[in-house]
């Protein structure tokens, strides 16, 4: 075979395998990339998390409803946030654009027997940060988020 033909079958070939590239996903990868994306928006989620450790008390319980706030957020659980509500909230459900990417509390306010707020820095994926203050009330002795704005 002449180094022409050789290489007009080399170019054959490569163009073959190359247009393999660009076919659909298959259910396979289609699944692989679904796994993926839960994969980062678990890390996204623990990323965001507010660290509890600094925290005690009725503190450490808010800040724990804040950080299953952005945990539920992440994983689009609608079930499991309604439930950390409390029953005269106005939040009709998850909020947001993306994902949270980070949680900063700027303020821990005044904390009663009944009511309670946080004031934070909350980022979602590919935006800026927007403060955010959560209000929270008791309610049988369990804090419950109220609000938020």
């Amino acid at each position: 075979m002449n180094k022409q033909k050789k290489l007009l079958i080399a170019c054959i070939l490569f163009t073959v395998a190359l247009s393999g590239c660009s076919l659909p996903l298959t259910n396979s990868s289609a699944k692989h990339q679904s796994v993926t994306r839960t994969n980062s928006t678990k890390q996204a989620s623990q990323q965001a998390m507010v660290n509890e450790s600094q925290y005690a008390g009725d503190e450490l319980e808010l800040v724990k409803l804040v950080n299953l706030t952005t945990r539920y957020t992440n994983d689009r659980n609608e079930e499991a946030y309604m439930k950390i509500l409390t029953s005269d909230s106005p939040v009709q459900g998850i909020s947001g654009t993306g994902p949270i990417t980070n949680v900063v509390i700027k303020h821990i306010g005044d904390i009663t027997s009944s009511s309670a707020s946080i004031s934070a820095n909350v980022t979602y994926e590919n935006e800026d940060p927007i403060s955010k203050i959560y209000t929270f009330k008791k309610k049988n002795n369990k804090w419950l988020l109220a609000d938020f704005d």
